[in-house]
Protein backbone atom coordinates (compact mmCIF):
# COMPACT_ATOMS: atom_id res chain seq x y z
CA UNK A 1 0.00 0.00 0.00
CA UNK A 2 1.03 3.67 -0.11
CA UNK A 3 3.36 5.43 2.26
CA UNK A 4 2.40 5.69 5.94
CA UNK A 5 0.28 8.60 7.10
CA UNK A 6 2.22 11.63 8.21
CA UNK A 7 0.66 14.96 9.08
CA UNK A 8 3.08 17.19 7.10
CA UNK A 9 2.63 15.04 4.00
CA UNK A 10 -1.14 15.42 4.07
CA UNK A 11 -1.03 19.19 4.67
CA UNK A 12 -0.48 19.86 0.96
CA UNK A 13 -3.88 18.31 0.18
CA UNK A 14 -5.86 20.63 2.41
CA UNK A 15 -6.14 24.06 0.83
CA UNK A 16 -7.38 24.71 -1.68
CA UNK A 17 -8.84 21.31 -2.53
CA UNK A 18 -8.93 20.27 -6.20
CA UNK A 19 -9.70 17.17 -8.23
CA UNK A 20 -5.95 16.81 -8.86
CA UNK A 21 -5.22 16.75 -5.14
CA UNK A 22 -8.05 14.26 -4.57
CA UNK A 23 -6.65 12.01 -7.28
CA UNK A 24 -3.15 12.26 -5.80
CA UNK A 25 -4.38 11.54 -2.29
CA UNK A 26 -6.03 8.28 -3.37
CA UNK A 27 -3.06 7.39 -5.56
CA UNK A 28 -0.50 7.99 -2.82
CA UNK A 29 -2.33 6.29 0.03
CA UNK A 30 -4.42 3.58 -1.68
CA UNK A 31 -2.61 3.23 -5.02
CA UNK A 32 -5.86 3.75 -6.92
CA UNK A 33 -6.51 6.32 -9.64
CA UNK A 34 -10.09 7.04 -8.63
CA UNK A 35 -10.38 9.97 -11.04
CA UNK A 36 -9.98 7.61 -14.01
CA UNK A 37 -13.12 5.80 -12.77
CA UNK A 38 -15.25 8.92 -12.44
CA UNK A 39 -17.54 8.02 -15.33
CA UNK A 40 -21.32 7.69 -15.35
CA UNK A 41 -24.26 8.84 -17.49
CA UNK A 42 -23.42 12.17 -19.19
CA UNK A 43 -20.01 12.39 -17.45
CA UNK A 44 -16.60 11.19 -18.47
CA UNK A 45 -13.60 11.54 -16.16
CA UNK A 46 -12.55 14.88 -17.69
CA UNK A 47 -16.00 16.43 -17.29
CA UNK A 48 -16.36 14.99 -13.77
CA UNK A 49 -13.04 16.51 -12.67
CA UNK A 50 -13.92 19.87 -14.22
CA UNK A 51 -17.33 19.87 -12.53
CA UNK A 52 -15.82 18.92 -9.16
CA UNK A 53 -13.30 21.77 -9.44
CA UNK A 54 -16.10 24.21 -10.31
CA UNK A 55 -18.15 23.09 -7.29
CA UNK A 56 -15.14 23.38 -4.99
CA UNK A 57 -14.50 26.89 -6.33
CA UNK A 58 -18.13 27.91 -5.87
CA UNK A 59 -18.07 26.53 -2.32
CA UNK A 60 -14.98 28.62 -1.59
CA UNK A 61 -16.66 31.71 -3.05
CA UNK A 62 -19.72 31.16 -0.86
CA UNK A 63 -17.70 30.64 2.31
CA UNK A 64 -15.41 33.61 1.84
CA UNK A 65 -18.06 35.97 0.59
CA UNK A 66 -20.24 35.90 3.68
CA UNK A 67 -20.19 39.32 5.29
CA UNK A 68 -22.44 40.87 7.91
CA UNK A 69 -25.43 42.70 6.51
CA UNK A 70 -25.15 46.48 6.94
CA UNK A 71 -28.01 48.16 8.78
CA UNK A 72 -30.81 48.90 6.37
CA UNK A 73 -29.08 47.27 3.39
CA UNK A 74 -30.90 44.43 1.68
CA UNK A 75 -29.17 41.06 2.01
CA UNK A 76 -27.17 39.89 -0.99
CA UNK A 77 -28.86 37.22 -3.10
CA UNK A 78 -27.82 33.65 -2.48
CA UNK A 79 -24.79 32.62 -4.51
CA UNK A 80 -26.25 29.16 -5.17
CA UNK A 81 -29.80 28.67 -6.39
CA UNK A 82 -31.86 25.67 -5.22
CA UNK A 83 -31.74 24.03 -8.66
CA UNK A 84 -27.93 24.33 -8.72
CA UNK A 85 -27.73 22.85 -5.23
CA UNK A 86 -29.89 19.88 -6.23
CA UNK A 87 -27.74 19.30 -9.31
CA UNK A 88 -24.55 19.49 -7.22
CA UNK A 89 -25.91 16.97 -4.73
CA UNK A 90 -26.81 14.55 -7.55
CA UNK A 91 -23.34 14.99 -9.03
CA UNK A 92 -21.60 14.37 -5.69
CA UNK A 93 -23.68 11.25 -5.05
CA UNK A 94 -22.64 9.86 -8.44
CA UNK A 95 -19.02 10.83 -7.76
CA UNK A 96 -19.06 8.99 -4.43
CA UNK A 97 -20.65 5.94 -6.04
CA UNK A 98 -18.01 5.91 -8.80
CA UNK A 99 -15.25 6.32 -6.19
CA UNK A 100 -16.67 3.45 -4.13
CA UNK A 101 -16.72 1.23 -7.24
CA UNK A 102 -13.11 2.14 -8.01
CA UNK A 103 -12.05 1.22 -4.48
CA UNK A 104 -14.08 -2.01 -4.48
CA UNK A 105 -12.39 -3.05 -7.73
CA UNK A 106 -8.91 -2.54 -6.31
Amino acid sequence: MGEPYTEPRTQKFRQPPTSDKTKKLFQDFLEVDVAACWEWANYDCVKARKTLDELISKRGDAVHRSKPVANGAPPAPHLVKREELDKAIRFLRCLVEATDKALAGK
